[in-house]
């Protein structure tokens, strides 16, 4: 799984407008958002409801819905609504605020496919742990 710095995220996020990212998929409620405080309400696009309950905040760069609890970033607004994994999230975000991913580091590759292998070797243990205590 690719690693991203903490500094591209940051980054990613600052030129990323919740309002643009969220603004795609959702109609703003012209009654109850102020534009030039970029405080905007909708109806939640993750649950049925027919008054405006999902708030986004340019400001904060978070959103939050009253109703069904959902919050986060642009970034999670991606995964969860799109349903797709924190990598795949990250590519589409970049790519929607015009920013290229960074190189993937042969060193961090080498660590990776490091702790890859010894995430399967415990599992591997915990599986023969639990074989033997099923036999007691």
């Amino acid at each position: 799984m690719p690693r991203f710095d903490r500094s591209f995220l940051d980054e990613m996020l600052n030129r990323a407008s919740i309002l643009d990212v969220v603004g795609r998929r959702v109609t703003w409620d012209k009654r109850k958002s102020n534009v030039a405080r970029g405080d905007m309400w909708a109806c939640c696009p993750f649950h049925n409801e027919t008054t405006p309950s999902f708030h986004a905040d340019d400001g904060k760069g978070t959103y939050h819905c009253f109703g069904c609890g959902v919050h986060g970033n642009a970034l999670d607004f991606v995964m969860a609504i799109d349903n797709v994994p924190f990598p795949e999230a990250v590519e589409r975000l970049a790519q929607d605020v015009g920013m290229a991913l960074p190189e993937r580091d042969p060193d961090s590759e080498a660590k990776d496919d490091r702790s890859q292998t010894h995430d399967r070797r415990i599992g591997s243990g915990q599986c023969r742990f639990r074989a033997s205590l099923a036999q007691c």
